[in-house]
């Protein structure tokens, strides 16, 4: 897998568990004390997420980091399933 590719699947698990939990861009930056252009980047996979981002990210999101990085993580409205 390379860097390009994981960044995909990162930012796309990420904008799927804030739909599902029903958070905005707004409030991730506001919990993470980061502007809210840097969670667009990242949501958008225009900024690659360093992995002490990732683990704030995933504690915010209540979910195991691995969950954001998992290729095979499906996410539907509050249910989080992992293979």
């Amino acid at each position: 897998m390379t860097e390009n590719n994981l960044d995909k699947i990162v930012s796309i698990n990420i904008l799927k568990l804030m739909e599902a939990k029903n958070i905005s861009q707004a409030t991730l930056a506001k919990k993470l004390n980061r502007d809210k252009v840097t969670i667009n980047r990242w949501v958008n996979g225009k900024r690659t997420i360093s992995l002490r981002d990732l683990g704030e990210i995933s504690k915010e999101l209540n979910v195991n980091p691995s969950i954001l990085i998992d290729p095979n993580t499906k996410i539907e409205k509050k249910i989080i399933i992992s293979n």
